[in-house]
């Protein structure tokens, strides 16, 4: 029992303070460039994994959103993976007080769009 309270209590605390709390984004996203940078800089390729991984699972959605929408879709295999982790590597440089989803955004409007034609294959 003592060992229940022990370890029950620690994660009570954890879940009322956060329910608490109301968010609008999560994940590696919502972070600025600056923890980016400094995550980035401890360990590179673990680190532009993960935060890539989250920024093509965004684009994605906001792809499928655009879509269902009858926007426009980019086209995201455009531009070669290294060239877009540059990108956002680079915009999050020159603007560390930004989150990080702002310089995916900034990749997302770089990258060409898909005209009809396109979509109607």
């Amino acid at each position: 029992m003592r060992l229940l309270l022990f370890i029950g209590l620690p994660a009570l605390l954890v879940c009322s303070s956060a329910q608490g709390a109301n968010y609008t984004s999560m994940g590696e996203g919502s972070v600025s460039c600056a923890v980016f940078g400094e995550d980035y800089r401890k360990a590179p390729t673990e680190v532009e994994a993960r935060y890539f991984a989250w920024a093509q699972g965004f684009m994605s959605a906001l792809n499928f959103l655009s879509h269902g929408a009858g926007g426009k879709e980019s086209i995201m295999n455009a531009t070669p993976l290294a060239d877009q982790k540059r990108f956002v590597r680079d915009w999050c440089n020159k603007n560390p007080l930004a989150n990080y989803y702002e310089a995916v955004f900034k990749l997302m409007d770089s990258l060409p769009i898909v005209d009809e034609q396109q979509k109607n294959r």
